[in-house]
């Protein structure tokens, strides 16, 4: 058995969606809540962790003084 960490989702999806996921390009614009959320998910997912795969991110919003708290 291997020893991958997203043996379970392979085991549910199958090898090649999987492999499909990993070698996914990804350009995702925005980085805010909901941005943040979805990254996360994305790595919990593997997706774009193979090795010619590339995630791409921008966020074209300005930080202000009254963001920085939260």
């Amino acid at each position: 058995m291997s020893n991958d960490r997203y043996i379970s989702l392979e085991t549910c999806f199958g090898k090649k969606f999987m492999q499909r996921v990993r070698d996914a390009n990804v350009f995702m614009i925005g980085a805010g809540a909901i941005g943040c959320e979805l990254l996360k998910n994305f790595a919990l997912l593997g997706l774009s962790t193979g090795e010619k795969a590339q995630m791409r991110l921008t966020d074209p919003d300005v930080i202000e003084v009254s963001n920085l708290n939260r």
